[in-house]
């Protein structure tokens, strides 16, 4: 299911799967959802960096804080929702327009077939994304450690 309109911002909360960039002249992002897919017109940094405040820190500070922790200083998982255990992680640099942003929590598994990279959602979604398996795995990972010592502060 797609929703047909445009949001002009987003909750991130346990449904939601994956933030996507949107290269489309009315919506910047393409939020993958337990429910469907939701138009956004934010930016998916933009929208990471607002729910990040809305529960309880700023971008700069959950980051700083996994720097600080975990010295991963490129692609960074940030723990945007860290005692309900919602971590996410970029699959590029966030400078990169083609950035995508997953939810640790909602993958199943990932892996590659004919030269493509499928993350299975819990759900059974599939989606296809063109970044390198390892890169994947690593960040993913990666994101269960930030998740285990942040779970440790809750």
């Amino acid at each position: 299911m797609t929703d047909k309109q445009i949001r002009s911002n987003y909750k991130i909360t346990l449904d939601t799967f994956a933030l996507l960039p949107a290269f489309d002249i009315d919506y910047q992002t393409r939020a993958i959802t337990s429910k469907g897919v939701i138009n956004i017109a934010q930016p998916p940094l933009s929208i990471i960096k607002e729910n990040c405040l809305y529960y309880g820190s700023s971008y700069n500070g959950r980051r700083e804080a996994v720097l600080y922790h975990l010295n991963y200083q490129q692609r960074t998982p940030i723990p945007i929702y860290p005692s309900i255990g919602i971590i996410a992680f970029p699959t590029k640099s966030i400078k990169h327009t083609g950035c995508k942003w997953l939810f640790l929590h909602a993958i199943h598994d990932i892996r590659k077939v004919d030269q493509k990279v499928y993350i299975e959602f819990i759900n059974g979604q599939q989606l296809s994304i063109n970044d390198s398996i390892h890169t994947i795995r690593k960040q993913y990972d990666r994101a269960g450690i930030v998740n285990e010592v942040f779970k440790s502060f809750c």
